[in-house]
């Protein structure tokens, strides 16, 4: 990853490395329960509780971030060596390392290769809920055993330590937290918006910064919101930075598309 502009400067960041959480088939039941909750979640909170409707994540930005890289240097050989070492790596032996190396089995959860989760509750990473602008759901293994709850987490953190160590990720001064983004205030537009209830949702802006959200009854409402269950987690994916609006084929299938948006993809390989 190299540095741009002096030794302090900021690398411009052009891709991440991510778990895509949305099946890719229309005809998925996880990504049938996903989009319908997501949909339920988007007119609940835009219509009662003053979220700015830009500020909720479309269905197809739906993942886990591992970390963030700067790929735009020396000619496209930092981003030639992310895609090779994704494409060499081998992610199921990671995932039984992971699983193993901290007492667990090393057969992981889920059948047919890859991870199950389930996806529930909302919290935020700001500790003032009262100026919120990242709402999120947390990851949970489903059918996990007994004696590795963690191992989603071990098999993100060893595959970007992976990235780091070849000089291709930033190293970030805390933990990994594992979490996929459903409101984030930095994509929305237009100034305040009122709020119906009372108690949350009441938004703002400080100058240049982002819009905040009162969340504090929000996230009481969705403590226990059931997103999506046994969903498989069974891709990694190096993303360029930017979601493109698309258009897909419906929950419903047939001839109704529906709105979307996506990153593209710079390569991806199984779990």
């Amino acid at each position: 990853m190299a540095a741009s502009g002096s030794a302090n400067a900021r690398p411009v960041l052009t891709h991440f490395l991510a778990i895509p959480l949305v099946p890719s088939s229309p005809a998925s039941p996880a990504r049938t329960q996903l989009s319908r909750a997501l949909s339920a979640f988007r007119d609940e909170v835009t219509t009662g509780y003053a979220v700015p409707p830009d500020a909720v994540r479309p269905l197809g930005t739906l993942h886990l971030t591992l970390g963030v890289m700067a790929l735009g240097g020396n000619g496209g050989g930092d981003l030639s060596r992310a895609v090779t070492l994704l494409r060499t790596m081998k992610p199921r032996e990671v995932l039984a390392e992971a699983a193993a190396g901290k007492g667990g089995a090393e057969t992981p959860s889920g059948d047919g290769g890859g991870l199950t989760i389930s996806l529930r509750g909302l919290c935020t990473m700001q500790k003032d809920t009262s100026k919120a602008t990242v709402l999120y759901a947390q990851p949970t293994l489903s059918r996990q055993p007994a004696a590795s709850p963690n191992t989603l987490q071990f098999f993100c953190e060893r595959v970007a330590a992976m990235f780091k160590d070849a000089g291709l990720m930033v190293a970030e001064n805390r933990p990994l937290k594992l979490h996929a983004t459903v409101v984030n205030t930095i994509y929305a537009k237009g100034g305040q918006r009122s709020s119906r209830r009372g108690g949350g949702g009441g938004g703002k802006r400080f100058g240049k910064d982002k819009a905040t959200i009162d969340a504090t009854v929000i996230l009481e409402r969705f403590e226990d919101y059931i997103w999506v269950e046994d969903v498989q987690l069974n891709r990694l994916v190096i993303y360029r930075m930017g979601a493109k609006k698309i258009r897909r084929e419906g929950i419903d299938g047939g001839e109704h598309e529906e709105e979307d948006a996506a990153y593209e993809v710079e390569a991806e390989v199984e779990i």
